[in-house]
């Protein structure tokens, strides 16, 4: 009887290699049939959200975005050098933080900046790795990290600067501390403004 079981196991094994052996799974698996699968899904996801807005009792499955974003890392894991793999990262950042699994989307965030350190939205990912630990899960050592990594960017908008400056001179605040400390100076600076009128 075991011998039996031995022979069943190893002959389901055999069967299970074969098939994904097999030239139909290979062309599965290029880099053409994972896009179009992605773009499926992305279509899906399309249909979904326009019913979303028209509908408001709709609810989206989170199993679809779960899918999606299955497609996604799969297409990344196995063409990483693919000129669309950048964008998949882009799309799995951006559907974990649409399904509300900040910390995911914070994780595939740094994945893009350590990947793509050339990325058109570096300004904005930085923005919202800051945010991040700033509202959400306060960490003094990240906010500054990413404060000081949008510091050295070239084209950051110069009200912008002066802002990451002045959090990072008050890194040891939260961010509802800083608000306070903004209030402060600005009731500050409408008194003096007073005072010379």
């Amino acid at each position: 009887m075991k011998t039996w079981n031995v022979i069943t196991i190893f002959s389901s094994l055999f069967i299970i290699i074969a098939c994904s052996d097999s030239p139909e799974s290979k062309e599965e698996n290029t880099p053409e049939a994972l896009l179009e699968s992605i773009n499926e899904m992305d279509d899906s996801l399309h249909a979904l959200v326009d019913k979303r807005m028209r509908v408001d009792t709709f609810e989206i499955d989170k199993l679809v975005y779960h899918e999606a974003i299955n497609r996604n890392k799969e297409f990344y894991s196995k063409y990483p050098d693919h000129e669309k793999a950048e964008r998949s990262l882009e799309k799995i950042a951006s559907m974990y933080l649409q399904i509300g699994i900040e910390s995911e989307a914070a994780k595939w965030r740094d994945s893009i900046l350590i990947n793509y350190p050339e990325n058109e939205n570096k300004i904005g990912i930085l923005e919202m790795q800051m945010n991040y630990y700033d509202y959400d899960n306060y960490d003094p050592e990240k906010i500054k990290y990413y404060t000081e990594q949008l510091l050295e960017l070239k084209n950051l908008p110069e009200g912008k600067k002066e802002d990451y400056e002045f959090r990072l001179k008050h890194i040891d605040k939260t961010f509802e501390e800083l608000i306070m400390i903004r209030m402060q100076e600005n009731d500050s600076l409408n008194s003096v403004e007073a005072e010379n009128i």
